[in-house]
């Protein structure tokens, strides 16, 4: 990553370059009806890729964009490029001294047989240092495509909500 802070603004990116997998097969077989569990037969997730994520930082407010290239993929049919926005907002001015809102959304293209998004929204509110240790209680939304990479071609709609620590 690489990062300038310059008066109340920042910017910068992050690069990386990165293998991920994932086998569908541990825990997967039902003994008692002897099969794969929702007809879904074992195969191999793996990807290789680099990507670029530039992004600029006013005042609480943080906005991103990049691309993930993949220039490996198994299986066949997902798409090599990932295109992705998104921002932060961390609400510091807020009344009450160690408390700070905050709202973030996520929006990513992928394609699997046709194109497809991915949106992760969360809101919450963090207790303890804004850019340091603390904790947060936080809502999230997830649509899309699942991103545990063997169910890469299964569609969820989920919430939740969690907590986050930051040691």
């Amino acid at each position: 990553g690489y990062k300038i802070i310059d008066n109340n603004s920042e910017y910068g990116f992050r690069f990386r370059l990165s293998h991920i997998s994932a086998h569908i097969v541990d825990g997967r077989f039902d003994v008692q009806n002897f099969g794969w569990r929702d007809d879904l037969l074992p195969f191999v997730y793996s990807r290789e890729f680099v990507e670029l994520f530039p992004f600029y930082k006013t005042g609480d407010l943080r906005v991103y964009a990049g691309l993930t290239y993949l220039f490996h993929v198994i299986p066949d049919g997902i798409g090599r490029g990932i295109y992705q926005v998104g921002f932060d907002y961390y609400y510091t001015s807020f009344p009450l001294k160690g408390i700070t809102p905050f709202v973030a959304n996520d929006f990513k293209i992928t394609k699997t047989e046709k194109y497809n998004g991915n949106n992760i929204f969360v809101a919450g509110i963090k207790f303890g240092n804004n850019n340091g240790n603390g904790f947060s209680i936080l809502y999230s939304h997830y649509s899309g495509k699942s991103i545990h990479g063997e169910y890469y071609n299964i569609n969820e709609n989920y919430s939740s909500i969690g907590i986050n620590l930051d040691l």
